[in-house]
């Protein structure tokens, strides 16, 4: 590591410093020519070998932020994240990067990010909503995220800017009149329609992993269901399957006599509609299917529950409702929170306690009112 005269050349310097090694051991170098004073080339060097220690040095680099999310998107989101949230993020970076996409890399501070999110306020007239202004809050964090680890930039600036406070929405759910109300209005459609809301209400299962769900992971003998997959429709690619979107999700999940009687009614069914079709059916282990024997898709779900509750004018809720009713029901018989949780795959309980925090609101009044009836 040293600072060199240039020869022939009034007053420039070379200044030569040793980074690191490669795998063979060959010095990676920091290699820069300053005009000026020897003492001030001296500074520079000094500079470079304190951020060097810091591990804060960064290449002078010409990469824009719109030429660098698309290596992010390709060398990070496309390989790392879910495919639904990757097409997500090619989504969102693409409005992104009309606003701020022309700004390098290492020209874009917490000011320019805050008059990012100012402007995002407002579509078409009216205001953006917190959550969707923090959906744009969460990509420009990953993307600078990784700029910083890959050495591009010394310090992610959107960590800087604060992160607008989410909205809250209390889960629309139905009560247990509503649910029974439900039942018997459903009593009367065939049985696939049957089961789809009944596993809805019984595991309080999410629509994608519902439309996964494969007879060779039913034990009807003990009644376990085990959720190991998921179907999503994303966009430009059609319906995948995956797994679950966390480790919690992957879980095995007790079901009901009344469900167990629907899976065996629906079994043979399909059975008699696999003689009957003969050629014309697609065999395959998946639940849920087409007139053909396909899979369904995700969104068939949803559409067969509109038709129920429209078909008996009953209160629709969309069908992630049905999830959010059998984990209010859980809780409000007293369910311990640790197996609901558990049950409907959440990543942790706070995740629970968090979205169902009216519900235990709720609770809480009704145990002050009995408190209070005793202790008069």
């Amino acid at each position: 590591m040293a600072v060199y005269k240039i020869p022939n050349k009034s007053n420039k310097w070379k200044i030569d410093v040793i980074k690191g090694y490669d795998g063979k051991g060959k010095p990676i170098r920091v290699l820069k020519t300053y005009t000026g004073l020897k003492s001030e080339a001296k500074a520079v060097e000094a500079k470079i070998k304190s951020e060097l220690k810091a591990n804060t040095y960064t290449e002078v680099n010409k990469h824009t932020f719109s030429s660098f999310s698309k290596e992010w998107l390709d060398k990070y989101s496309k390989t790392y994240l879910a495919p639904k949230t990757h097409e997500e993020y090619k989504r969102l970076i693409s409005i992104i990067n009309k606003k701020i996409g022309y700004y390098k890399l290492q020209s874009i501070t917490p000011l320019v990010l805050i008059d990012f999110y100012s402007s995002l306020k407002k579509k078409n007239g009216e205001e953006f909503s917190r959550n969707s202004i923090r959906r744009y809050y969460d990509v420009i964090g990953s993307c600078l995220t990784r700029a910083t680890q890959w050495g591009y930039i010394s310090a992610n600036p959107n960590k800087k800017v604060p992160k607008p406070k989410p909205e809250r929405h209390e889960a629309d759910f139905y009560n247990s009149e509503e649910v029974m109300e439900l039942l018997e209005c459903v009593s009367h459609e065939n049985i696939q329609k049957r089961l789809l809301i009944h596993l809805a209400l019984d595991t309080g299962a999410r629509r994608g992993e519902i439309a996964g769900l494969q007879w060779s992971k039913v034990n009807l003998e003990d009644r376990i269901l085990k959720i190991d997959l998921t179907r999503q429709r994303v966009r430009g690619r059609g319906v995948i399957e995956k797994e679950p979107k966390t480790y919690g999700s992957i879980r095995e999940v007790q079901f009901t006599e009344a469900t167990y009687n629907l899976f065996i009614k629906l079994k043979e069914e399909q059975q008699r509609e696999k003689r009957k079709m003969g050629n014309q059916w697609n065999n395959n282990d998946f639940i849920f299917k087409t007139q053909f024997g396909y899979p369904i898709d995700p969104s068939r779900a949803s559409q067969l529950f509109y038709e129920v509750t429209k078909k008996h004018d009953l209160r629709h809720i969309p069908f992630h409702g049905l999830r959010h009713t059998s984990v209010s029901l859980l809780l409000a018989n007293g369910v311990n929170t640790h197996a609901v949780s558990k049950r409907v795959g959440h990543s942790n309980v706070s995740t629970t306690q968090e979205i169902y925090a009216h519900l235990f609101k709720s609770v809480e009044q009704e145990a002050v009112n009995m408190m209070n009836n005793i202790l008069k």
